[in-house]
């Protein structure tokens, strides 16, 4: 039994008043009234309690990434696999556990070191979801939050530890000619990535490059757009649509100084026994030119 989704993405953020305006004002996700034991400001996109925890702190960087299973049994068998492959295995303690709002969960890193969880029994809210502006959701549910790109050195290790130890199953790739860099991209349910490794040139190791999240609306896509120029946002590329996974969407720079990819209209991979692996020589079709001040990747 493998990870069925990203669940969540927690973030230890410096200025928590910066992130409250960008998740709230031009992300439009909805603040939970409730913070954490520590501080936590919990952030809303549909049903479940919450998709994002920013946790205040001195630094800006990843505090977790959360892997979803079903239950008990796949919780156990992951975690076998994992010290099988000689990774080391933390329980959550019941601290952590109250703050992740869910029933069980452990804690490793992965071979880039970046902060995994695998869990199971997230909370559901079963009061509407109330976006922090006008946006008429977000694509979730079976296919979870969205997606992560991570800077590796080689993805090829990446890939065997997410297929062998989590269950993940390859995709397609990108080879990008304009960056000299290639992206592998991997998927664990519909959505046609839920992590992506880029490697080349000038892509730093072990660092987070984006998420991404999916509107239900291209004219969410198109507003966001506009009320990032009016928010003095800085755009890192432009409008475009993706040549593997469709996705039409555009990127901005977080408050933590990394990106966003906001954007519809993503493939889905419900037909898993016919999918064919291909690869791109492109990332797009179209757009996501790159804005000339942008300074980050």
């Amino acid at each position: 039994m493998s990870v069925t989704q990203l669940g969540y993405l927690g973030l230890n953020v410096r200025d928590m008043d910066a992130w409250i305006r960008f998740a709230r004002d031009f992300l439009g996700l909805q603040l939970v009234a409730e913070r954490g034991e520590d501080g936590t400001q919990y952030l809303r996109a549909d049903s479940r309690h919450h998709r994002f925890l920013l946790v205040p702190g001195n630094e800006n960087s990843v505090a977790c990434t959360g892997w979803e299973v079903a239950n008990a049994q796949a919780l156990d068998e992951t975690v076998a696999r994992l010290k099988a492959h000689g990774v080391k295995v933390t329980p959550g303690t019941p601290a952590e556990i109250r703050q992740r709002k869910v029933w069980n969960l452990v804690k490793f890193d992965d071979p880039t070191g970046l902060r995994g969880e695998v869990y199971y029994g997230a909370y559901v809210d079963h009061r509407p979801f109330q976006p922090g502006r006008a946006v008429s959701g977000f694509v979730m549910g079976d296919c979870g939050m969205g997606h992560l790109v991570v800077g590796v050195a080689k993805a090829e290790p990446l890939v065997t530890f997410y297929r062998d130890v989590l269950g993940f199953r390859l995709t397609d790739y990108i080879v990008w000619a304009e960056q000299n860099a290639t992206v592998t991209f991997m998927h664990c349910n519909p959505r046609h990535h839920s992590i992506a490794f880029a490697e080349g040139p000038g892509i730093p190791a072990g660092v987070l490059n984006h998420f991404m999240l999916e509107t239900q609306t291209l004219d969410d896509v198109g507003r966001a757009h506009d009320l990032a120029d009016q928010m003095k946002l800085e755009v890192i590329q432009e409008l475009g649509c993706h040549s593997n996974d469709h996705a039409t969407s555009f990127y901005v720079v977080n408050p933590s100084g990394f990106g966003v990819e906001y954007g519809w209209g993503g493939l889905q991979i419900r037909d898993e026994a016919n999918w064919t692996i291909q690869h791109h020589r492109s990332v797009s079709i179209w757009g996501h030119q790159r804005r000339q001040d942008a300074k980050t990747l």
